[in-house]
């Protein structure tokens, strides 16, 4: 999920953050486009992942902390972005 190459799973999480929220943070969302959820859910993964790996956060609160200054450091727009190149370029995978 985390390297975007299991879209049922990035589209299972994209509408289960999609449904929760305020009304102004799943319009601000949306605004960024159809697939700004799931960009801003990965990033997010990738980063919380990091983060407890490398015992750089041990509780929710801290992975939490980080990923909010994160995305209000680097705006959600330079993340979607960013996350929108990086697939680009992936190679495809294998089929199986």
């Amino acid at each position: 999920m985390i390297g975007g190459r299991d879209n049922a799973l990035l589209q299972k999480m994209t509408k289960n953050v999609e449904g929760v929220g305020n009304a102004g943070v799943r319009s601000a969302i949306k605004e960024l486009g159809d697939d700004a959820a799931e960009h801003l859910g990965a990033s997010a993964g990738f980063l919380a992942f990091q983060l407890i790996m490398t015992g750089q956060a041990t509780t929710p609160q801290e992975v939490f902390s980080v990923l909010y200054r994160s995305c209000s450091d680097t705006g959600p727009t330079h993340i979607v972005d960013n996350q929108r190149k990086s697939r680009e370029d992936l190679p495809e995978p294998p089929p199986q």
